[in-house]
């Protein structure tokens, strides 16, 4: 197995996605509601990141900005497909339904009701409701968080895959230094400052901009990380560490370490179908 030394993740409350930048594949393994496990090549995304990487990665590599916004519209687009599955998955009628299941569909309907059709507050209520009715699912996520980081340590010490268990993959710390919450503590100070410039100096988002501001936000936000990792200005990575450690991750179980690894494994192989239903 080869391909290991660019593999990147994201975990949702019922799998992990993980990137290999090299071999061009995104994988998807989750663990479906009746405890069965689905591990799936996202081939769309793959595409776009072997186009990505066979075609214009080293032009862009020396062109700041740039080359970070390739990544965070991929990132963004991934993670918007896996939520938006994921949440299908969690209200599918084959899963098993309790009185918080739809109590938390109720919430999330009339927030986002009274969030858009509504000058009243009442959106806030239920957007209060809906992460205490989802308690269980953030700590699944956390668990999954704390296994993707497990299992991408293991990957970067090992030089062969085949020697990989979750044994050994249990040993090895959930805070990982490439993890995306580092870029929480300079994103905040960003969009405080944009923040302000926007309500005191001049209006920079006109009508229908947000959502590009927020992708350059994030894009300065990597360029800026890149630039104070590169001054060995480390209390990033600290106080990153710190809200991986006590928001972002949790320790993993056994069947999280599991998965993470039979997902790992699949995303390495260079060739050969991912697709694989356990």
């Amino acid at each position: 197995m080869s391909g290991i030394s660019r593999i990147g993740g994201c975990a949702s409350y019922n799998g992990i996605i993980f990137i290999n930048t090299d071999a061009g594949k995104v994988i998807r393994g989750i663990r479906r509601s009746d405890g069965t496990v689905s591990i799936q090549d996202l081939k769309v995304f793959s595409r776009v990141l072997r186009f990505y990487h066979l075609r214009i990665e080293k032009q862009l590599e020396c062109i700041p900005v740039l080359r970070e916004l390739f990544k965070v519209v991929l990132m963004l687009g991934i993670a918007l497909f896996s939520s938006s599955k994921g949440i299908l998955e969690y209200f599918s009628l084959r899963g098993k339904w309790t009185l918080r299941k739809p109590a938390l569909l109720l919430a999330s309907i009339l927030g986002i009701f009274f969030f858009v059709f509504s000058d009243s507050n009442l959106y806030m209520i239920f957007f209060i409701l809906i992460p205490l009715l989802s308690l269980k699912e953030i700590n699944d996520a956390r668990m999954f968080h704390g296994a993707e980081h497990k299992i991408i340590h293991m990957a970067e010490e090992l030089s062969d895959l085949s020697e990989a268990n979750i044994e050994t993959a249990r040993d090895f710390s959930r805070i990982h230094p490439r993890c995306g919450t580092n870029l929480m503590v300079v994103l905040i100070p960003l969009i405080i400052l944009y923040s302000i410039a926007e309500a005191y100096f001049l209006p920079i988002a006109g009508e229908g901009t947000e959502i590009a501001i927020s992708i350059l936000i994030m894009v300065a936000g990597l360029e800026v990380l890149k630039l104070l990792q590169k001054r060995n200005m480390n209390w990033i990575l600290k106080v990153g560490g710190l809200l991986q450690k006590y928001g972002t991750t949790r320790e993993p179980e056994d069947e999280q370490l599991q998965l993470a690894l039979q997902t790992l494994i699949l995303c390495s192989e260079e060739q050969g179908s991912c697709d694989k239903d356990f």
